[in-house]
Formats: C-alpha cells, structure tokens, sequence
C-alpha cells in the first residue's frame, strides 16, 4: 500500500540519529564510531562548508 511505504519513509526519516548522537549512546568519540570520510564530510555539512 503505498500510505503505508510513505508512513514508514516519514518515520524512519524523522527517526534519524546524527552520528556524534549514536556514537555518544555507545559511549564511544563520534571518530571511534563513524568511518573517517564519512565523519569528515558530516563535519563540513555543519559548518555549511560544499564542494
């Protein structure tokens, strides 16, 4: 049904954890817990910083 795939796209969105979010839950630095590149780019998606 496509409500229901809808539905669950909008929960599983609003659901999303920023990483240095899980990464603290696990008690462990975001750096530990996040692939390198895939740290980096977050950090410069919040500094406003494109390529």
């Amino acid at each position: 049904n496509h409500i229901n795939v809808a539905r669950a796209t909008m929960a599983g969105l609003r659901d999303l954890k920023r990483p240095d979010e899980v990464a603290r839950a696990r008690g462990l630095a975001p750096d530990q817990f996040v692939p390198v590149g895939l740290w980096r780019a977050y950090q410069e998606s919040e500094r406003g910083v494109a390529h």
